[in-house]
């Protein structure tokens, strides 16, 4: 289920759009605790930024690596199942200790979204070149609004307070 919505999100496309490297790995916290313990030994060794753990049928996942990785910031992304609700995984990430925060970027596939934008602006913390590119990135894939700007004949923006009075938002007033 997380590989499938994965690659249904954004979050990988905006990671390779802005030159991200990154893996994707897929472990259980809860069957295969000690693979997960062996793998966020391994990110220690690398220059790991950040994590982003997809949590589905078992909502550990996010604490497990924060526990593991405790000076790394760990982003949680709640993924739906049939029967369970991303809501309890955002409730377990909240309960965590206060010294092993989680940041949760959003839940399901709006979720993966925002975690990829996420991903880019922690990675732009005092890289000024990726944030550069990060805000041309958002230019671009930004659509312009569709409406146009009618402009009326008031000089000031004006309320109506009863009675056909109306007092201008600044706070005088005029009577008509």
């Amino acid at each position: 289920l997380p590989i499938y919505v994965v690659k249904k999100s954004r979050l990988l496309a905006i990671l390779r759009t802005m030159g991200v490297q990154f893996t994707v790995s897929v472990i259980s916290s809860e069957q295969n605790p000690e693979e997960l313990r062996s793998y966020c030994l391994e990110v220690l060794a690398n220059t790991v930024s950040l994590c982003v753990c997809i949590a589905g049928l078992v909502p550990g996942l996010p604490a497990a690596v924060k526990a593991h990785l405790p000076a790394l910031p760990v982003v949680s992304v709640p993924i739906s199942a049939p029967g369970f609700d991303a809501r309890d995984i955002m409730l377990a990430s909240f309960s965590l200790p206060s010294r092993r925060p989680v940041m949760l970027a959003g839940l399901d596939e709006a979720g993966l979204n925002k975690a990829g934008h996420l991903v880019c602006e922690l990675l732009g913390i005092g890289e000024p070149i990726f944030r550069r590119k990060y805000t041309r990135y958002l230019q671009e894939s930004t659509p312009s609004p569709n409406y146009e700007i009618e402009l009326t004949e008031e000089k000031e923006p004006v309320r109506e307070v009863g009675s056909g009075i109306r007092v201008p938002v600044n706070g005088t007033s005029k009577g008509h």
